[in-house]
């Protein structure tokens, strides 16, 4: 299903950034807002072409995930298998966070998911509350230098 413009920006740009940021912090490598914020435009770009093409859901969500963790691991010079690793691990929780958000929401709000989807506003509203749990996870990863998991030898 492609991704209206309207949620692109108020959910998708926010959520794209903080995976990202997600990701570096449970690598333990290091807070940096430049870079996170232009992959996670990257990461959107990505994310909105694929789906757009007609892509089936999980399609967009493992090609960013191959596509990203080889930009990063070679704009960082991680390993790619800890980056693999890690996005799996962030994607992970950002699927756990949005089916309850979305359950959450549309019990709230006595819609069905194709009624919120109908209202580009109201859809991205309902994702806010999984960029949130995203957001602290990663905070909560950066103040603690990572993951042991994901540091690899020298961490």
């Amino acid at each position: 299903m492609p991704i209206h413009p309207t949620v692109a920006i108020l959910q998708g740009l926010p959520e794209s950034v903080v995976f990202v940021g997600l990701v570096f912090g449970l690598l333990g490598a290091g807070f940096h807002p430049g870079r996170t914020a232009f992959l996670g435009v990257l990461l959107l770009f990505l994310s909105f072409t694929v789906r757009a093409m007609g892509a089936p859901f999980p399609a967009h969500a493992l090609f960013n995930m191959i596509v990203m963790s080889v930009v990063i691991s070679l704009w960082s010079g991680l390993a790619l298998q800890r980056v693999i690793f890690a996005w799996a691990a962030a994607l992970t929780l950002l699927i756990a966070a949005e089916v309850s958000s979305t359950l959450l929401i549309q019990h709230l709000a006595w819609m069905t998911v194709d009624e919120l989807a109908a209202r580009p506003i109201l859809w991205a509203l309902a994702g806010w509350p999984q960029i949130i749990v995203l957001a602290i996870a990663a905070v909560w990863a950066y103040r603690h230098g990572g993951l042991k998991p994901f540091k690899g030898a020298a961490g």
